[in-house]
């Protein structure tokens, strides 16, 4: 987990959540991690 967290902040730069809502922070989220897999694919193509 530190891993994801580190990289969120430093490649991202997503520090903390912009909204306050949960259905909505659930959303930036999802996100978030939707960003950091499809770097994880474009990176596999690229090799």
């Amino acid at each position: 987990m530190e891993l994801v967290d580190g990289f969120t902040k430093v490649i991202l730069s997503f520090i903390r959540m912009s909204i306050r809502n949960i259905i909505k922070v659930k959303i930036e989220i999802a996100f978030v991690l939707m960003l950091m897999n499809i770097k994880k694919v474009v990176a596999q193509q690229f090799k």
